[in-house]
């Protein structure tokens, strides 16, 4: 980044803004130089996990820091470019300046609208269709480990291996799920209606585990454990993942809502936890 660039992004927010979604554009350009000839979904995984590495929150050599970029931005591999870095940009806008977000509105705007192809796509039962189409060199499957996310590897990387043995079961891997399972357990005890409702906040506690309350920290009985929060009104997107989710009875719908809820809400713990 330049000096001047530098410097307006301290005193303006939309340049702040324009910087982190810019920058991954950079990111995504040095990732197809790298792998040449590589699927669109790749370059969106080395552009995330530049920005997690360059930021401290993930070591890009661990053994499953590339399952979790693949995880991260898989819904994004299915818009063109130069959209998908966009939409990836507009989402890490969220995370790490929520403020911005809050303040432009114009942002998570243009961030559900990049996303609606997609969401339509998954409700109609296209999304594997169409991604396939704009990823061919890439190949996937549901975990088995889990049963709550996707695994992703090129196929040129195949040896017939089943892709549950380069699953990572390392501590963000295990975070996500934790979200994710206790998302759909609140859902199938509480309703959608009470999981997006203006009050409901998604709890942190400093031994990991995940709570859905409609209490405010400091009234919780496990205050003292409590390490970061997130409004569920506040999760970019929130709109179109209600609107997915419908009543929980769709179970493609339900999945995705799901892992975009989960994704959303990692990030903000990553970035906002102590």
């Amino acid at each position: 980044m330049g000096l001047g660039r530098f410097l307006k992004t301290l005193v303006n927010p939309k340049a702040m803004a324009d910087e982190i979604i810019r920058l991954q554009e950079v990111a995504y350009r040095e990732g197809a130089k790298l792998y040449a000839g590589a699927d669109p979904h790749v370059f969106l995984a080395h552009a995330w996990l530049s920005r997690m590495a360059a930021r401290g929150q993930i070591d890009p050599k661990s053994p499953g820091a590339l399952q979790q970029a693949f995880h991260q931005t898989w819904q994004f591999a299915l818009i063109p470019w130069p959209a998908n870095t966009r939409a990836l940009g507009l989402f890490l806008l969220n995370e790490e300046r929520p403020d911005i977000t809050r303040a432009f509105p114009q942002y998570s705007e243009e961030f559900n609208g990049l996303l609606t192809p997609g969401l339509q796509a998954t409700k109609d039962g296209s999304f594997f269709a169409k991604y396939e189409q704009i990823n061919p060199q890439m190949e996937y499957a549901p975990s088995k480990q889990t049963g709550t996310g996707w695994l992703f590897r090129p196929k040129a990387e195949a040896s017939g291996g089943d892709m549950t043995a380069s699953e990572s079961t390392d501590n963000l891997t295990v975070l996500g799920e934790r979200i994710a399972s206790t998302l759909s357990a609140y859902v199938s005890q509480q309703g959608t209606a009470s999981l997006f409702n203006a009050a409901t906040l998604v709890v942190l506690t400093k031994d990991k585990r995940v709570f859905i309350s409609q209490a405010s920290p400091d009234r919780l009985p496990f205050k003292a454990e409590v390490v970061s929060f997130v409004a569920i009104r506040d999760i970019p997107a929130i709109d179109k993942c209600e609107e997915l989710m419908g009543d929980g009875s769709h179970s493609g719908a339900m999945f995705l809502a799901v892992d975009l809820l989960t994704r959303a809400i990692l990030g903000q713990f990553l970035f906002h936890s102590d």
